[in-house]
């Protein structure tokens, strides 16, 4: 049950970074089409620190290196 949960909590967090990626997409767009593409570079470099991989993020990298690691090659 546990598990569940923090699978619907990872699965949740990854649906926020893409909103967040979509928002930026659209500020750059519209900043673009007004030609402050300045601005845009900007605001993109000062929202970078949000779009750090989510905590259930870096698990699941952590869980399939260490998967990666204890598996031996087949021959």
């Amino acid at each position: 049950m546990a598990r569940a949960e923090a699978d619907a909590l990872d699965q949740i967090a990854d649906q926020n970074e893409g909103v967040i990626r979509q928002v930026i997409g659209a500020a750059q767009q519209a900043a673009d089409g007004l030609g402050a593409p300045a601005v845009v570079t900007g605001l993109i470099g000062a929202a970078g620190g949000f779009l750090v991989p989510t905590p259930g993020q870096r698990r699941r990298e952590r869980v399939a290196a260490a998967e990666a690691a204890t598996k031996t090659p087949k021959a």
